[in-house]
């Protein structure tokens, strides 16, 4: 074993073994073809033993014992083939596990041995993977710089709303807090103080909607922070740190749209920093969902013309939620002199397939402009005759009904996107955290890890949205 040092994911020194390390600590050694030094996760050393990327590619690539392994691979692919294919014709079924008379005898065979139909019916059974359970979420949890003051034995047999010890390893501080095998982070109380109730954030949110209409809580499988009963139609306020991949997987938030919109009621997400930072055009698309304007334009009344990108980026910044973005094309809608609505195309940036992409479209805040997309869109096609035209749509804020009236159609949707959140409240796009342009951007860099990898251990977390909607024309 030619083990330099070991790094925990915080770039702290490991002290201990290369035995008590966690699996997903970092590991600088010599390569035992070429003595190269580098570095990986343990869990990778398990599987391939101390042998560098390079190494481990040439023999694949070379190796006549690695051809020989995929040849066998490939032959027993073929006859697990013809047994599914044998069991098909004879029993119905294409295991044999499932064969009606096989269960009845394993079922048997597990009462007697364990008192009952599987072996995790037993005690000891249970307990062992119990403990595997218990192993490999607290490797989980000392990566992400957390020491449990506890062993398996005091959490055994246990409640999950149970509270145990541990220490922060950034700042030292002791406190209790819950555990169960399913990876959840504790959080440190002087590292990230908890805030009791409702943020100052949504408690805002809500206040302002109360001043709009009746509003309340509303709870079921999921809950709602603000739901206006008139209207069948709830807001969510999704704290940054709380929302994350720390404690929220990557379809919670689409899941829970989802949830609602089969019991008919629509709900919208909005992001913490998004009331922070852009609350007047947040209160702008609440109140449009509640036909509440301060002004009604007519287009039929205004014209439209060219603009530069320097309106164009104003207007978008003031006016649109995800501020400005390039455009070939820029086209604004004028009543007398004033700039109310502007609509950007540009060529297709993600699906080659398509011309044009429609890019931004947004009016003045707490206004409506009744057919003033119509005009700007019109504009546009007799201006380029464009071929076809695709534009995407926000899920969690918009239903794209204003696509159905320009005449476009749905294609598809996304799976939801993340943005990289850091611990001092802020939200990037992921496009800006490509690993070849990190470099620059992170206090540490290390080449050998992956973008993930690498941002994890600046420490960003990630926030996943509900997708997008593609509308094609």
């Amino acid at each position: 074993m030619n083990v330099i040092k070991i790094l925990k994911t915080n770039k702290k020194e490991f002290n201990g073994t290369f035995k008590e390390a966690g699996s997903h600590y970092y590991v600088y050694f010599k390569c035992e073809k070429c003595n190269k030094e580098t570095s990986k996760q343990k869990r990778r050393i398990k599987v391939n033993g101390f042998i560098c990327s390079d190494c481990l590619l040439k023999n694949k690539k070379h190796s006549e014992e690695t051809k020989k392994k995929i040849g066998e691979a490939s032959k027993r692919n073929n006859n697990i083939k013809m047994m599914k294919e044998s069991l098909l014709n004879s029993d119905g079924v294409d295991n044999a596990s499932k064969i009606e008379s096989v269960i009845l005898k394993r079922n048997k065979t597990n009462q007697l041995r364990y008192g009952g139909n599987a072996p995790s019916c037993s005690g000891d059974v249970s307990k062992k993977i119990k403990e595997k359970l218990f192993i490999n979420s607290i490797n989980e949890i000392k990566s992400n710089g957390f020491e449990p003051l506890f062993s398996f034995e005091e959490y055994y047999g246990k409640k999950n709303k149970f509270f145990y010890k541990w220490r922060c390893t950034s700042c030292g501080t002791e406190f209790f807090d819950r555990f169960n095998d399913k990876k959840i982070i504790p959080r440190c109380p002087k590292c990230n103080p908890y805030i009791k109730g409702d943020s100052v954030g949504e408690k805002e949110l809500f206040s302002f909607c109360g001043e709009l209409d009746e509003v309340k809580k509303y709870r079921d499988k999921f809950e709602i922070d603000v739901f206006f009963p008139k209207y069948n139609f709830g807001i969510e306020y999704n704290g940054l740190y709380w929302h994350s991949n720390l404690y929220k997987d990557n379809n919670y938030h689409l899941d829970k749209q989802n949830y609602f919109k089969e019991k008919g009621i629509n709900i919208i997400h909005f992001f913490e920093d998004e009331w922070k930072n852009k609350r007047l055009i947040v209160e702008s698309i609440i109140k449009s969902r509640l036909n509440i304007y301060e002004n009604v334009y007519y287009a039929r009344k205004c014209i439209v013309k060219e603009i530069n990108t320097e309106t164009a980026r104003s207007f978008l910044d003031e006016n649109h939620i995800q501020g400005y973005s390039t455009g070939l094309y820029k086209y604004g809608l004028y009543n007398n002199d004033k700039l109310i609505s502007v609509m950007t195309f540009g060529k297709s940036r993600f699906n080659k397939n398509y011309e044009y992409e429609l890019v931004r479209f947004a009016s003045l805040k707490n206004v409506r402009v009744v057919g003033g997309a119509s005009k700007l869109f019109k504009y546009f096609r007799i201006a380029k005759n464009p071929k076809n035209i695709i534009s995407y749509s926000d899920t969690r804020l918009f239903g794209g009904g204003l696509y159905g009236k320009l005449g476009f159609v749905e294609s598809h949707k996304t799976v939801p996107n993340f943005y990289y959140v850091d611990n001092k409240g802020n939200r990037y796009h992921r496009m800006l955290f490509q690993k070849h342009m990190i470099k620059s951007k992170l206090p540490f860099f290390d080449k050998n890890l992956t973008e993930e990898e690498n941002m994890i251990k600046n420490g960003f977390n990630k926030i996943y949205d509900c997708g997008n909607t593609a509308w094609v024309y």
